[in-house]
This record gives structure tokens, C-alpha cells and sequence, in this order.
């Protein structure tokens, strides 16, 4: 399903989309027809947090761009991560609606510069918290409200591991932190099941771990972990590791992307997808 949070940029509305486009959605994306009920002319489609889009999932992005045009309202799309833009490219969505490859550009369409020292808000890093017995949740909270590098941060938990993973399939996230209080067969069989999908591999997991569990720190990294955190926390390394485990996930990304469009341009011969403007 899709989460969406609103914001202005003068006379435009930029939506910030979050989650994953499937079956779930049955015809045009509610959170984008309430803007162009309430007579909001001018959208911009975040996609930066969509982490999936299937073949239903497009057809509803469709169909809310034809509910634009009867709204006499203009749509764009911008920030689509790799895997989304290749199912736009493959369905040649250019027919329907413009994409950028940025948010900038997207607000250029509109005639709204934005200069490049006026950032736009800052992101919102999303942290999956799996706790058993160590109160991790409280202690991150308290660990990153008064650090400006991480006041950002939301900690979502899960106290099962059925439940974080329902929660990886519906959100993106940046990082999990795990409680190694869980069994082992627990751990094993949930990291096997982040690592082997493609949606949820390159997430970074950091297990915390009480006195008892540290001596088996290279049981933990040698079954998919990247990294481990004594508990209870020191608040500055605490800080400092989840802060170097998210600019890793982003570098990864980058290091996705760039490959995605080296791909696309060797494919068609030229040009980079903002060709589909």
C-alpha cells in the first residue's frame, strides 16, 4: 500500500509517496485524487520512497492521471528509484504523463525555480526496530531526539519477526536494528529471507546485543548482519554506526542507479531517463 505525506511549493502540491504500487490499489491512487478533489491544479509526485511498483500498480498511476485531466489538473513524477523506472520505461508511460529525474526539474516544469542552495525538506529515514527483550525502541528514541544529525529518524517497531517483515513488504526502510534476545533459528531464517529479495537486500541490519550475546558477534555477520551494537547503548556510537550504516544503504543505491542508467543508455543508444519528459 501507499503512505502519503503533502506539501506546497507556492501553487503546487508535491506529494510524497511511500510503500509499494500493487493489487492493493484498485483504480485511481486515493491520496492524489483528494488534492484534485479539493481543486489543486498543479502535482508533483514524489517517488522517491515507492520501493515497488507491479503492472497493477502502474495501471492505477494511469488511471489517476486521466482522473487529472478531468480535473483540468497537471501531474508530474519525479525521483523514481531504479526498479520503479524500469517498469515505466518498459510501459512507456511517456503517452500518459512527464518524469523527472528530480524534484527540481519537476518544479521547473511548473515555472518554479528553486535555487540550489534551498534544499528541500529533509528526508525522512525510516528505522525497523525488532525487539524481544532489550528495550531498544525507548533507548533509540531518547539516544537520537536531541542529536540534529538524527532527530529525523523514525523508529517504527516490531516486536515478531513475522511482523517486521509484513511491515519491509508495505514500507520502505533505511535500516533494521534486531534484538539478538531472538532464537537463532529466528535470525538465520529471517536475514536469509532480507538477503534473497531483491526488494529488501541491500537494507543494512545492525543487531544490538546484550553482554551475554556480543562473544557471538561473528555467528551474527556471517549470517547477513553488517554490523554490531552493544546494548545498552553508548549514545555517540550508537549515533555514529547508524549513522554509517544509512550513507552506506544511500552509496549502494547511487551505485545502483548509476548501473541502471549506464544499462538504459547502452540499450537505446542515448540519453538518460529523463528522456522520458
Amino acid at each position: 500500500m501507499l503512505q502519503a505525506t503533502y506539501r506546497r511549493e507556492g501553487d503546487i502540491t508535491v506529494i510524497d509517496l511511500a510503500g509499494s504500487a500493487t493489487e492493493a490499489l484498485a483504480g485511481p491512487i486515493p491520496e492524489v485524487m483528494a488534492v484534485l478533489r479539493r481543486g489543486d491544479r498543479k502535482v508533483v509526485i514524489n517517488m522517491a520512497a515507492v520501493s515497488y511498483v507491479n503492472s497493477a500498480g502502474l495501471s492505477s498511476f494511469i488511471d489517476t492521471f486521466r482522473q487529472a485531466l478531468r480535473h483540468d489538473a497537471q501531474v508530474v513524477f519525479c525521483n523514481l528509484v531504479p526498479n520503479v523506472l524500469k517498469v515505466f520505461k518498459l510501459a512507456r508511460v511517456e503517452i500518459f504523463f512527464a518524469v523527472f529525474e528530480n524534484e527540481t526539474q519537476a518544479l521547473q516544469h511548473f515555472g518554479v525555480t528553486r535555487s540550489a542552495h534551498t534544499p528541500g525538506p529533509p528526508p525522512r529515514e525510516n528505522i525497523l526496530v525488532i525487539e524481544k527483550s532489550l528495550p531498544i525502541d525507548e533507548q533509540l528514541r531518547k539516544t537520537f531526539q536531541d542529536n540534529k544529525e538524527t532527530a529525523n529518524y523514525k523508529i517504527t517497531p516490531a516486536p515478531t519477526i513475522e511482523e517486521a517483515l509484513n511491515w519491509l513488504k508495505t514500507k520502505p526502510f533505511h535500516l533494521v536494528i534486531l534484538d539478538a534476545s531472538f532464537n537463532y533459528s529466528e535470525v538465520e531464517e529471517f536475514l536469509k529471507q532480507l538477503r534473497t529479495d531483491h526488494q529488501m537486500a541491500k537494507i543494512p541490519v545492525i543487531v544490538a546485543a546484550g553482554d551475554s550475546k556480543l562473544a557471538d558477534a561473528d555467528y551474527f555477520i556471517r549470517n547477513g548482519a553488517d554490523d554490531i551494537l552493544r546494548h545498552p547503548f553508548n549514545r555517540f556510537e550508537a549515533s555514529a554506526r547508524v549513522r554509517n550504516a544509512i550513507t552506506l544503504l544511500y552509496a549502494l543505491r547511487k551505485e545502483d542507479s548509476n548501473v541502471d542508467r549506464l544499462r538504459s543508455r547502452s540499450a537505446s543508444g542515448a540519453g538518460t531517463y529523463t528522456s522520458l519528459r
